[in-house]
């Protein structure tokens, strides 16, 4: 899985309009994978100047199990008959976003947590090892809008998440607490962490079959808008 995760592949370019994107869709794509990769780089340059002799896994601050043999129950029950799209499981654990995680929810209101996915590219998987989830928003360059605003996107489905990934997906531990219900199209815009608590809410939730005013929601979405919400319990492969 390391070897996935690890791997840029080298570029030699002999012929400079092979890697010319065809359209905008297209240099979006480009845009967003140079930036994975910058994010890649960053991670393997702090582990060769950090100047102590640590292992992988120290460096990355984290604690992975072996491959499962057994999908535990836990597991079992939030895939349901996804299951079978799984082909290997890690258990994943950052103690400093755990503690962090933990902190959160016991100074919280409503201390609800709950299971959701969140699936990406192969390409981000040293970043997000290294940093967790992060809100870029629009000060990304890789920024290209958002539904509900800059946020961290999960969801109970795992389809939903498993289309914006290449085979890489996490399950996170997410403080969902109260959630906003965006039911009509009006409440379809920005959100934000402050906003929320001043309207005592933790996070928002898109059900299947919300018109957003342009399109209706075929899957659901959850979004937290504040970092320390959601910690790591899973890797999947898929």
């Amino acid at each position: 899985m390391f070897v996935k995760l690890w791997t840029v592949l080298p570029r030699t370019m002999s012929n400079v309009s092979w890697y010319l994107p065809k359209n905008i869709e297209g240099a979006k794509e480009q845009l967003a994978q140079e930036q994975d990769n910058i994010d890649n780089a960053s991670v393997q340059k702090a582990f060769v100047s950090s100047g102590e002799n640590l292992g992988l896994l120290d460096n990355l601050g984290i604690e992975l199990s072996p491959r499962l043999t057994d999908i535990p129950q836990d597991l079992k029950d939030f895939l349901g008959l996804n299951w079978h799209k799984v082909n290997g499981v890690y258990r994943l654990s950052k103690p400093l976003l755990d503690e962090r995680f933990q902190n959160f929810v016991q100074s919280a209101s409503d201390q609800t947590v709950e299971y959701r996915y969140h699936g990406t590219k192969w390409r981000n998987g040293m970043a997000i090892l290294q940093t967790g989830l992060r809100i870029l928003g629009s000060k990304s360059a890789t920024y290209s809008g958002s539904m509900l605003g800059d946020a961290i996107y999960t969801s109970k489905d795992f389809n939903k998440s498993y289309n914006y990934s290449d085979g890489l997906m996490f399950v996170l531990n997410v403080h969902t607490g109260k959630p906003l219900n965006v039911t009509k199209h009006t409440d379809v815009r920005d959100y934000s962490w402050d906003e929320l608590q001043k309207l005592g809410y933790h996070s928002v939730n898109a059900d299947p079959g919300l018109y957003t005013g342009w399109v209706t929601l075929q899957r659901h979405e959850q979004t937290i808008y504040n970092e320390q919400q959601q910690t790591f319990m899973y890797i999947l492969e898929c």
